[in-house]
């Protein structure tokens, strides 16, 4: 059913592993995916959803303790970049709006808080962007500045393979914090939910 489509992504559900997603897009015979869901394990298939573009990935948010529930999230390329929410395990889907540019997108990546159930993060490479939600994505904010590959005097970044290279994952730390990594040339590291940035990779960055 994926034919000769690339694979970026599996994603297993926390609670139920016989429940798997798997993004789809490019590959050898190029163009678009789709997000793929399975219930048993993998065996058989089906479109989580009808949009058909070059999807990155899909994320599960934290647990939400009261209600049992959890936030699936799915990122992709095309026109105007794709961010779409599942509040039911992928069964319907609800397209979000971060504030990224309008025209096509080639990469979207997304990674959501092990901590907190409705806080998930949004890497936009063509914008140069990182951006921050704490309402399931009902509303985004900028979290780039001080996002760095040099001094923190000169917080640039080098972006130039960002089409085909961008990486966004979240731990955390102590049970407090989001710690939020961001790889292209280099690695960054936000150690504070994205509130600031420090290089913890290379390969030009010097410590000053």
């Amino acid at each position: 059913q994926f034919g000769n489509k690339s694979i970026s992504k599996i994603t297993i559900d926390p609670e139920n592993p016989a429940r798997m997603f798997v993004t789809t897009g490019r590959g050898s015979g190029g163009g678009s995916g789709h997000v793929w869901r399975s219930t048993d394990t993998g065996e058989t298939w089906t479109q989580a959803m009808s949009t058909s573009v070059v999807w990155w990935g899909t994320a599960y948010g934290a647990l939400n303790t009261v209600s049992g529930s959890r936030w699936l999230y799915a990122a992709g390329g095309g026109t105007d970049g794709n961010v779409w929410r599942s509040g039911d395990r992928g069964q319907t889907w609800t397209r979000l709006t971060p504030p990224i540019s309008t025209g096509s997108h080639t990469r979207l990546e997304i990674a959501a808080s092990p901590l907190f159930p409705d806080t998930v993060y949004l890497l936009v490479p063509r914008d140069r962007k990182i951006f921050k939600s704490t309402n399931a994505g009902g509303a985004w904010t900028d979290v780039t500045a001080g996002f760095i590959n040099g001094t923190t005097s000169n917080p640039t970044y080098n972006w130039s393979q960002s089409t085909y290279d961008a990486f966004i994952a979240v731990s955390s730390r102590n049970g407090t914090d989001d710690v939020v990594y961001v790889g292209l040339i280099d690695v960054a590291q936000s150690i504070d939910g994205g509130a600031s940035w420090r290089s913890i990779g290379g390969p030009t960055w010097v410590s000053t």
